[in-house]
């Protein structure tokens, strides 16, 4: 079976550092991209098996990332694309349903085990 690739896309030091000890234990091969643009890059080569889009990015937020992406589909497909936030809009988050995720999530609600969740269910 091939290992799962994830895109970790979360401006935060310390909480991308987080993440990755959590996934880590899932067995999984994990990317970084510590801002918008790197993001957008990395998603448009796609071949993820899970992305984890912070909606609140420097240089490209989330929404912007998704807007291109739905114009100018990926190299590869990523299969699915789980939006983490801050911010409690439901229009947002609505928003972020409609150009594509599959989930939008609050971090503040992402517990290891909710973390280790989405990468069995994706």
């Amino acid at each position: 079976m091939a290992v799962k690739r994830i895109l970790l896309a979360e401006d935060d030091r310390d909480l991308r550092g987080v993440y990755k000890r959590i996934l880590a234990t899932a067995g999984v091969e994990i990317e970084e991209a510590v801002d918008g643009l790197e993001a957008l890059a990395k998603m448009k080569a796609g071949g993820y098996d899970l992305v984890l889009l912070d909606i609140m990015l420097l240089k490209k937020d989330g929404l912007e990332i998704l807007e291109e992406l739905a114009k100018d589909k990926p190299v590869k497909p990523n299969k699915a694309i789980v939006a983490v936030t801050n911010l409690s809009s439901d229009p947002i988050m609505d928003q972020v349903l409609r150009l594509g995720a599959k989930e939008c999530l609050n971090k503040s609600g992402m517990s290891p085990e909710k973390l280790i969740e989405l990468v069995n269910k994706y």
